[in-house]
């Protein structure tokens, strides 16, 4: 999936080169393909095909929106498998095409050619941590692994909780675990047959999970049991408080996902493209001082 973004295409193409959708030609080609569906038909079908919804094309939003977490999850689903395979010598690390790109264009690249970092990016810095958790999910079953690229043994306290979109929370549990020293392994094997019983709670449940160290969070993930564009999300509500010159609070009151802050100014934030669960609030902060307030999408609102 090559990914661009908008502000690439606005940095390089003067505005008087950027055709609109619904220009006389667009309209009459889609007139002629399927002139029962009225003006907007091709642009909404299309959408719709691809799980973006012709709201969120009128928006702005929609696609050019979805490429950026599009990309970053195929590449952590990768990186994750293949680091949860490193015993025996059986896989000793992963690497991702491309970092940069060296001019405009719609890319694999994790990085633009202005130096501005792209969801893969920011993803590439969680999922390469020296000590990662990640989630393997098939069917109701969700295995919870610890991988430990470090010289040392470690230890700490791995956390999962089960949700659901409207219900909230419907059980946890915390464990203390160890790992080896260069070394993945499997913590927790959980089976949720008995809450995924029909097709409609595979779309409302989701697990959440995370790993603390010496009361520092190492890293954690989110896990739903059907595709995104299946997903039954409910309109968020994320609140951002700025604490200061470089600092953000972020919170919702409902599950979000690929949480993308967004600036006017080229700054380089310490996280972006975040799941965000009810009652666990995201510290965000700028590599320099700005007065500016971000804007703040999520998943659902490519919808």
């Amino acid at each position: 999936m090559a990914e661009t973004r908008p502000r690439v295409t606005r940095s390089t193409v003067p505005s008087s080169s950027m055709m609109p959708v619904n220009i006389p030609v667009h309209l009459a080609l889609q007139q002629k393909i399927r002139p029962d569906l009225g003006d907007h038909s091709v642009f909404q079908r299309e959408g719709r095909r691809r799980g973006v919804h012709a709201p969120a094309l009128h928006r702005g939003l929609g696609r050019p929106h979805v490429h950026p977490p599009i990309q970053l999850e195929g590449i952590r689903y990768g990186v994750e498998h293949w680091r949860r395979n490193r015993n025996d010598c059986r896989c000793m690390g992963a690497l991702f095409w491309q970092i940069n790109d060296c001019w405009p264009v719609a890319s694999w690249a994790s990085i633009d050619c202005f130096g501005r970092w792209k969801a893969l990016q920011y993803g590439a810095k969680r999922f390469f941590e020296p000590v990662l958790v990640s989630a393997c999910e098939e069917g109701t079953k969700v295995e919870l692994h610890i991988t430990n690229e470090t010289l040392v043994k470690i230890q700490g306290t791995l956390k999962w909780q089960l949700y659901h979109v409207d219900l909230g929370l419907i059980r946890q549990e915390k464990m203390i675990c160890t790992v080896e020293r260069l070394h993945s392994a499997c913590i927790k094997v959980l089976d949720f047959t008995r809450e995924l019983q029909q097709e409609e709670d595979y779309r409302r449940y989701y697990v959440a999970y995370s790993f603390v160290m010496e009361e520092k969070n190492i890293g954690g993930g989110t896990v739903i049991f059907k595709p995104a564009k299946h997903f039954e999300f409910r309109k968020p509500e994320i609140h951002c408080e700025k604490l200061d010159g470089t600092t953000y609070r972020i919170a919702a009151g409902q599950f979000c996902k690929f949480v993308e802050v967004s600036f006017q100014e080229d700054l380089l934030l310490s996280d972006n493209y975040f799941d965000l669960i009810p009652g666990v609030e995201k510290i965000v902060t700028t590599d320099r001082e700005t007065r500016e307030m971000p804007v703040i999408y999520s998943l659902y609102d490519s919808y």
